[in-house]
């Protein structure tokens, strides 16, 4: 199962669940769940473009959700068990962010899940681009788009067939970036990206982007859906 039918175009999600003033873990669950559902709504079957008669199911690699809600350590298993309950068809892992002044559960990283678990101090530099770097790096496979989504966020059921559909086209970009900021912001990346950002951890997602891009003289391949 992939996103498209090859390797060329495989898409990852990250899911960033950040502190919420007043939100409890059972309703920082339904918001992931609420994400969950919808991105199980995006997934679907479509004929092979190369194979007559055959259809091949189109959904994403990867998920990867960054805990950084501050609702302790328990929390990880809640968020596994919602993964483990979603019918998303890819492999997945949570992120674990901790201050290295905050108590934690004792052989917390020894404890096995999906994933691992990562001190950060809140107060530092590009705290949120150093969550998604931690991300990035402990995907499964490496893929060739990535989509970031906040805990709460819903894509469209069409949202996976928009993009593949996009590239099928034969059209090229380095980042299609949401041009309505009132609606989901969902940035999509391609591994163009990913070797300018960790190679630069202190700067912003998109400066980043955009430095790289203009160094590259390829500004007109970010593009604003």
């Amino acid at each position: 199962m992939s996103f498209l039918q090859n390797k060329k175009s495989t898409l990852s999600y990250i899911i960033y669940m950040g502190p919420k003033d007043g939100a409890n873990i059972s309703q920082r669950m339904l918001d992931l769940r609420a994400t969950l559902d919808s991105l199980v709504a995006s997934q679907y079957y479509t004929e092979h473009p190369l194979k007559p008669n055959t259809e091949v199911f189109v959904a994403p690699v990867s998920i990867s959700v960054i805990n950084d809600s501050g609702l302790g350590d328990s929390s990880v298993f809640s968020i596994v068990e919602e993964l483990e309950d979603s019918e998303i068809s890819c492999d997945f892992r949570v992120e674990h962010i901790k201050d290295p002044q905050d108590d934690y559960i004792d052989n917390m990283d020894e404890i096995f899940y999906p994933g691992k678990m990562s001190f950060l101090s809140s107060g530092s530099d590009f705290y949120y681009e150093k969550c998604l770097h931690i991300s990035v790096e402990g995907l499964p496979s490496r893929p060739v788009l990535l989509s970031v989504l906040n805990d709460g966020d819903l894509v469209s059921s069409n949202h996976l067939k928009q993009i593949r559909d996009y590239i099928s086209g034969g059209n090229k970009f380095v980042a299609l970036i949401p041009e309505d900021e009132s609606g989901v912001v969902t940035t999509i990346v391609t591994s163009f990206y990913y070797k300018a950002f960790r190679e630069n951890p202190n700067n912003t997602l998109i400066n980043s982007l955009e430095k790289t891009s203009q160094e590259q003289q390829c500004e007109e391949m970010i593009i604003k859906v």
